[in-house]
């Protein structure tokens, strides 16, 4: 017997009724169809937002989903929801009880969420050198150091060199995991 297998379904990837039908067939006993809460990975997707798939959770359509902490905050705090598991390296000051999912028993990747301000190609170096300092002096200032903490983000300015350095290797990072899990990459 086997647990279960965490899916994120894409345009590219297999369909999810096909893939619950294969995993049955070979004896896992669950599937976690997981989506970014922001963005649907897939136009196919049902819930196109945080505030669809809560209610889907709450009205009892899915039984569990990956979201942000304080999206759901006031859900968890008023105990309509409980948070089974961390996605990340560790656990979360406001959430000191719950396990990261390595903790849990799940060793799969932790994939940071990645917030970043972006311009076109070619925008005029004394720009980006504005917007690398007004940005820089922001994630100083004590308003950002308490949105930081209300919303559990982790601090990670980087400046535009830095920051596409670390795209790139994200990009990379997550193809292999995607490769690993079956799912065909177009670039």
């Amino acid at each position: 017997m086997r647990v279960g297998v965490f899916y994120f379904p894409t345009d590219y990837g297999i369909e999810t009724g096909e893939l619950a039908g294969a995993l049955e067939a070979r004896g896992f006993e669950s599937l976690f169809v997981c989506e970014h809460t922001h963005i649907p990975v897939s136009r196919r997707s049902p819930f196109p937002g945080g505030g669809e798939r809560i209610a889907a959770l709450l009205g009892g359509h899915v039984d569990i989903m990956v979201i942000e902490p304080e999206e759901a905050g006031e859900h968890i705090r008023a105990g309509n929801m409980r948070v089974l598991a961390q996605v990340s390296e560790k656990r979360l000051a406001k959430f000191p009880e719950v396990p990261t999912l390595k903790e849990a028993g799940f060793d799969v990747p932790v994939v940071p969420q990645v917030r970043g301000v972006v311009a076109p190609p070619g925008i005029p170096k004394a720009n980006v050198e504005f917007w690398q300092d007004f940005f820089r002096r922001l994630t100083r200032t004590p308003s950002w150091q308490k949105y930081i903490e209300d919303n559990q983000f982790e601090d990670g300015y980087q400046n535009a060199a830095d920051l596409a350095k670390f795209y790139d290797e994200f990009t990379d990072r997550m193809r292999d995991i995607l490769k690993d899990a079956g799912v065909k990459t177009v670039r």
